[in-house]
């Protein structure tokens, strides 16, 4: 869990950051050593069959020289070969790449308990990319009316933060689950929330969720999401968004990075500083 000192709500953009990428793929190592390898025999046979440099007799360089592991055209066609290998491996890296978006929407239709003129509205994650994208950590943001947050990887901390603000876990919203291991195929969709729209803009100031995923290829890839959008709270305190100016400042923490940014609530959003229930930091 994150030291609460060191968290910083950022609520000052009606959306998050991108999808980022965090760490590169694979480069296909063993391609890049082979390549290096018939190079040095591409360079060593020209060298020797040119007698471009004379070496003592008794060096290394001269018994290196003196090497036969392969004719030129031989290390040259090899190392065509390789090269090409290694360029349809980068595109077949480039093609399996995930890409994570999210939809938020409103609907007459949920799965939650529902009862008459009801309406809700419902969070989709979505993998637009090329190959799945395996979750490797997912963290909840979650601010409440009034003033309390909670912070952290613990999904049952983050559902019983909310069953104490009296939120009805079926009835009135559902969090879905995303575990580290759980695999969102390409062109696959992830339920992630459902909550009655009234509750949502009564009782909850933010509801957010960052989340990294690893390709089949390698590489970490990140995504936040806004559950409850910001312009919620705006509207409802009746302010007027802001044009221009500079963004708030982020600040990560030296303990337990965020992929994304950590979240805290800044400006109109800040209330006094409240406890939170167990095993949810407070921000101070």
């Amino acid at each position: 869990m994150q030291d609460p000192k060191s968290v910083v709500f950022r609520d000052g953009e009606d959306f998050p950051s991108q999808f980022r990428q965090i760490s590169s793929p694979r480069a296909g190592l063993g391609f890049l050593v082979s390549i290096a390898f018939f190079a040095c025999i591409v360079l060593l046979n020209i060298v020797r069959d040119n007698q471009l440099y004379a070496a003592p007799a008794d060096s290394i360089l001269a018994t290196l020289l003196g090497l036969q592991l392969l004719s030129t055209d031989a290390a040259f066609t090899l190392l065509a070969a390789l090269l090409a290998g290694y360029l349809g491996y980068r595109q077949f890296s480039l093609s399996q790449l995930p890409f994570l978006s999210y939809n938020g929407f409103r609907s007459a239709n949920s799965t939650l308990d529902k009862a008459e003129g009801q309406r809700f509205y419902t969070v989709v994650l979505r993998n637009g990319g090329g190959g799945p994208a395996r979750i490797r950590s997912t963290k909840y943001r979650v601010k409440n009316v009034d003033g309390t947050f909670c912070y952290g990887s613990d999904y049952a901390a983050v559902m019983h933060f909310l069953g104490e603000k009296g939120l009805i876990e079926g009835k009135d919203f559902m969090l879905y689950r995303l575990s580290p291991g759980e695999t969102i195929r390409a062109g696959g969709d992830w339920l992630l929330l459902e909550i009655v729209e009234s509750v949502a803009r009564r009782q909850i100031l933010a509801l957010d969720v960052a989340i990294e995923v690893n390709s089949v290829v390698g590489g970490v890839f990140s995504r936040e999401i806004y559950c409850i959008p910001r312009r919620w709270v705006r509207q409802r305190e009746g302010a007027a968004p802001e044009v221009g100016g500079a963004l708030p400042t982020v600040a990560e923490s030296p303990t337990e990075p965020l992929t994304g940014h950590p979240a805290a609530l800044t400006g109109s959003l800040a209330p006094p500083a409240a406890t939170a229930p167990a095993g949810c930091p407070t921000a101070q």
